[in-house]
């Protein structure tokens, strides 16, 4: 058996892309960029951004079963209300 040893090295910094810690964990990120783009467009209408949160949930999509796509599942509205900074606040998303 032969083993492969890679080592890596940053060839050049791109601002645009997300650091290791953010790749790890990419909940804070998405949302600051979700929240930007929203402030973005809202203002743009003249209108007041939603409020939102964003939350990394892996196998969010195996947990759902076959109603992958039903945010009612219970299964789903647990995943996001324990995740949700405020979940007694906010709303669980419905069809």
């Amino acid at each position: 058996m032969e083993r492969i040893v890679a080592r890596m090295r940053i060839l050049e910094h791109q601002s645009t892309h997300p650091t290791a810690e953010e790749l790890a964990a990419p909940g804070a990120r998405d949302e600051a960029l979700v929240r930007e783009e929203l402030v973005r467009r809202a203002s743009a209408l003249g209108l007041l951004p939603p409020e939102i949160r964003v939350a990394h949930l892996p196998g969010l999509h195996l947990r759902a079963g076959r109603n992958a796509g039903d945010w009612s599942d219970p299964s789903c509205a647990t995943s996001l209300n324990g995740h949700s900074k405020k979940a007694d606040s906010l709303p669980v998303l419905s069809r």
